[in-house]
Protein backbone atom coordinates (compact mmCIF):
# COMPACT_ATOMS: atom_id res chain seq x y z
CA UNK A 1 0.00 0.00 0.00
CA UNK A 2 1.36 3.21 -0.86
CA UNK A 3 2.11 5.75 2.16
CA UNK A 4 0.32 8.93 0.08
CA UNK A 5 -2.86 9.00 -2.73
CA UNK A 6 -0.57 10.08 -5.43
CA UNK A 7 2.24 7.79 -5.45
CA UNK A 8 3.18 5.40 -7.87
CA UNK A 9 3.56 1.85 -7.49
CA UNK A 10 7.53 1.37 -8.18
CA UNK A 11 8.34 -2.45 -9.05
CA UNK A 12 12.44 -3.15 -9.51
CA UNK A 13 13.58 -5.11 -12.51
CA UNK A 14 17.33 -5.88 -12.42
CA UNK A 15 18.72 -5.59 -16.39
CA UNK A 16 15.84 -4.47 -17.91
CA UNK A 17 14.60 -1.88 -19.39
CA UNK A 18 13.00 1.28 -17.72
CA UNK A 19 10.64 4.15 -19.65
CA UNK A 20 10.52 7.01 -16.77
CA UNK A 21 8.86 10.29 -16.41
CA UNK A 22 9.36 12.98 -14.17
CA UNK A 23 7.00 15.97 -13.84
CA UNK A 24 7.58 19.65 -12.11
CA UNK A 25 4.70 20.18 -9.27
CA UNK A 26 1.77 22.12 -10.67
CA UNK A 27 3.23 21.49 -14.19
CA UNK A 28 5.31 25.37 -14.17
CA UNK A 29 7.37 25.26 -16.94
CA UNK A 30 10.28 25.02 -15.13
CA UNK A 31 12.46 23.57 -17.09
CA UNK A 32 12.12 25.95 -20.30
CA UNK A 33 15.34 27.39 -19.67
CA UNK A 34 18.25 25.81 -21.91
CA UNK A 35 21.01 26.07 -19.69
CA UNK A 36 19.00 24.40 -16.95
CA UNK A 37 18.21 21.67 -19.47
CA UNK A 38 21.65 21.23 -19.80
CA UNK A 39 22.53 21.05 -16.51
CA UNK A 40 19.52 18.62 -15.92
CA UNK A 41 20.68 16.22 -18.28
CA UNK A 42 24.31 16.34 -17.51
CA UNK A 43 22.99 15.54 -13.87
CA UNK A 44 21.13 12.68 -15.20
CA UNK A 45 24.03 11.12 -17.11
CA UNK A 46 26.37 11.83 -14.04
CA UNK A 47 23.93 9.66 -11.59
CA UNK A 48 23.00 7.17 -14.29
CA UNK A 49 26.88 6.22 -14.96
CA UNK A 50 27.71 6.49 -10.99
CA UNK A 51 24.90 3.53 -10.66
CA UNK A 52 26.09 1.78 -13.52
CA UNK A 53 22.39 1.96 -15.52
CA UNK A 54 22.37 2.62 -18.91
CA UNK A 55 20.53 6.02 -20.67
CA UNK A 56 20.02 5.24 -24.11
CA UNK A 57 17.44 8.37 -25.31
CA UNK A 58 16.09 11.33 -23.53
CA UNK A 59 13.63 14.03 -23.90
CA UNK A 60 13.61 17.10 -21.28
CA UNK A 61 10.10 19.18 -22.14
CA UNK A 62 9.27 22.58 -20.41
CA UNK A 63 7.96 20.71 -17.73
CA UNK A 64 8.62 17.02 -17.48
CA UNK A 65 10.96 14.63 -18.65
CA UNK A 66 11.28 11.16 -20.43
CA UNK A 67 14.14 8.68 -20.01
CA UNK A 68 14.87 5.46 -21.66
CA UNK A 69 17.28 3.16 -19.82
CA UNK A 70 18.24 0.19 -18.68
CA UNK A 71 18.89 -0.97 -14.98
CA UNK A 72 21.78 -2.96 -13.61
CA UNK A 73 19.91 -3.51 -10.28
CA UNK A 74 15.90 -2.22 -10.63
CA UNK A 75 16.16 -1.14 -6.92
CA UNK A 76 18.62 1.88 -7.17
CA UNK A 77 15.67 3.19 -9.25
CA UNK A 78 14.28 5.19 -5.71
CA UNK A 79 18.41 6.47 -5.04
CA UNK A 80 18.87 7.61 -8.76
CA UNK A 81 15.41 9.56 -8.85
CA UNK A 82 15.97 11.42 -5.53
CA UNK A 83 19.47 12.39 -6.46
CA UNK A 84 18.49 14.17 -9.92
CA UNK A 85 15.85 15.24 -8.12
CA UNK A 86 17.66 16.46 -5.19
CA UNK A 87 20.69 17.82 -6.57
CA UNK A 88 18.68 19.88 -10.05
CA UNK A 89 16.07 21.03 -7.06
CA UNK A 90 18.44 24.23 -5.89
CA UNK A 91 19.51 24.88 -9.02
CA UNK A 92 16.08 25.33 -10.57
CA UNK A 93 14.96 26.83 -7.60
CA UNK A 94 17.62 29.77 -7.78
CA UNK A 95 17.46 30.30 -11.55
CA UNK A 96 13.18 30.81 -11.82
CA UNK A 97 13.18 32.21 -8.62
CA UNK A 98 10.69 29.74 -7.46
CA UNK A 99 8.82 29.69 -3.84
CA UNK A 100 7.21 26.25 -4.47
CA UNK A 101 8.82 22.86 -4.48
CA UNK A 102 10.32 21.48 -8.39
CA UNK A 103 9.49 18.10 -8.52
CA UNK A 104 5.90 16.54 -8.60
CA UNK A 105 6.62 12.66 -9.04
CA UNK A 106 7.90 9.94 -11.02
CA UNK A 107 6.10 7.54 -13.01
CA UNK A 108 7.90 4.30 -14.56
CA UNK A 109 7.92 1.39 -16.05
CA UNK A 110 9.30 -1.96 -17.56
CA UNK A 111 8.54 -2.17 -21.12
CA UNK A 112 8.15 -5.65 -22.30
CA UNK A 113 8.96 -5.48 -26.41
CA UNK A 114 9.11 -3.08 -29.06
CA UNK A 115 5.61 -1.94 -28.88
Amino acid sequence: MNKHLHTPIHFFCDNSPYFITAAIYEKRLLLANEDIKAELLRLIHKVFQEKDWILDHWVILDNHYHLLGSSRKGEDLPKIMQSIHSQSCFLISQTTNCKKQVWWNYWDYCPRNEK
